[in-house]
């Protein structure tokens, strides 16, 4: 079951703001610890069962870069972005342009 308790979004010059809150019974048997540094940014994530979770996620230069956070407790889950609609030219190392 899940229950939607607030949405928002506002997109304008190529940026996309989100937040999200909502509750869902959805359990889990994972135990996750996961943290990765790459060039362009990172991922941290963890999840205690669905109990308890954290995914961070910050990216630049790739399709749609920016930031992602979800955080979730006993269920209650706030989800929030803030990226660029855009898609990334890896050729030409700049954002597509669609004619």
């Amino acid at each position: 079951m899940i229950k939607n308790l607030y949405y928002w979004s506002k997109l304008n010059d190529n940026k996309s703001k989100e937040i999200q809150i909502y509750f869902s019974k959805q359990l889990s048997l994972n135990l996750e610890l996961f943290c990765m540094d790459f060039f362009d940014g990172f991922h941290f994530s963890i999840n205690i069962f669905e109990i308890l979770s954290l995914i961070i996620v910050k990216n630049k230069e790739c399709d749609h870069a920016g930031f992602n956070l979800s955080l979730n407790i006993l269920g209650l889950k706030i989800l929030y972005s803030n990226i660029d609609t855009r898609h990334w030219d890896y050729d030409n190392e700049t954002w597509e342009t669609y004619e």
